[in-house]
């Protein structure tokens, strides 16, 4: 069919728009025509045609969804453990007295500590309360172990059961004070207290290979 002849037959579907022409819309008529001049559309011609959906997901939307809420609980649990991180940190007495009253150490001792630790990096040698890295030892629980021989041995030794039970006693017992904010050792502990300051001094401060 020649370009003439397809225009004649575009203004012909154009004039059925027409409201004396609104018979040739019969649905039977458009399919004639359309079986009658269909297979001779030239093949260079672009028909219009539906248009394009959109490109679906590789995954079902459940899936996106279930994502998004693990990764915002993710963030929630990550928030609430830092949270109670910090609300539940062991607690610094303002000052720690032995038995006598005499001030062992104070709030802003173990504040500097802390920033004397942080400065020199020393969470790589080891940990407190099982923060830092494990290739070194727990100083909380070297610490306390060192400290509970000490006072086991003001109380008899290791060799008596008396001992070992008035030792946990001394340490179960809780001597602080919320009125004054002090915390008091008990005659063995402060004395054990002084001779772990000796072992830690030397231990942190002689050089090692």
């Amino acid at each position: 069919m020649s370009p003439p002849q397809w225009n004649s037959v575009f203004k012909t579907f154009s004039l059925v728009r027409q409201p004396r022409f609104q018979h040739f819309t019969h649905p039977k008529r458009l399919r004639n025509a359309i079986d009658l001049y269909g297979s001779s559309l030239p093949m260079n011609e672009k028909t219009p045609g539906p248009s394009p959906s959109r490109r679906t997901l590789l995954v079902s939307r459940h899936w996106v969804q279930a994502a998004i809420l693990i990764f915002l609980f993710g963030f929630f649990v990550l928030g609430f453990l830092a949270y109670r991180t910090y609300t539940s940190q062991a607690p610094i007495p303002g000052k720690t007295v032995n038995a006598q009253g005499a001030v062992i150490f104070t709030r802003a001792d173990v504040i500097g500590g802390q920033a004397v630790f942080l400065r020199n990096g020393l969470m790589e040698y080891g940990s407190f309360f099982g923060h830092g890295a494990y290739l070194g030892p727990d100083y909380t629980a070297d610490c306390l172990r060192r400290w509970a021989l000490a006072v086991l041995e003001s109380h008899g030794g290791p060799g008596s059961d008396k001992a070992r039970a008035d030792t946990l006693r001394e340490f179960k017992a809780n001597r602080y004070d919320p009125a004054s904010d002090t915390l008091t050792f008990s005659p063995n502990q402060g004395n054990a207290f002084n001779g772990l300051q000796t072992y830690y001094g030397q231990f942190f401060g002689e050089p090692t290979s």
